[in-house]
């Protein structure tokens, strides 16, 4: 079974859609990376938050996690069996994969 990393982008949105959303999926990371000041409402249990200004929208916080975090997050030897997934924090309810 392939490992999910999961990467958010989040400025203002409630995250509470994440549990459903990953619900039956070998998720080994949820990275948040919050950029305007606003509370992550919801609880993302083995979730790491992380707090950077508020510059370049989505693509920077891609980019950074990318260029910064990726090779900690995905080892040496690891790639073929994960995957990275970026998202905003706002998806609609009707576009939730379902089961």
């Amino acid at each position: 079974t392939k490992k999910i990393h999961i990467i958010v982008s989040h400025c203002k949105s409630d995250l509470h859609w994440i549990s459903s959303f990953t619900r039956g999926f070998n998720v080994a990371s949820i990275h948040v990376i919050t950029k305007c000041g606003e509370p992550i409402n919801a609880f993302l249990g083995m979730a790491t938050i992380e707090v950077l200004p508020n510059v370049g929208r989505c693509d920077h916080t891609y980019a950074y996690y990318i260029s910064k975090l990726l090779d900690q997050k995905v080892l040496k030897g690891e790639e073929k069996d994960s995957i990275v997934l970026f998202i905003k924090d706002y998806i609609r309810e009707e576009r939730l994969l379902k089961g």
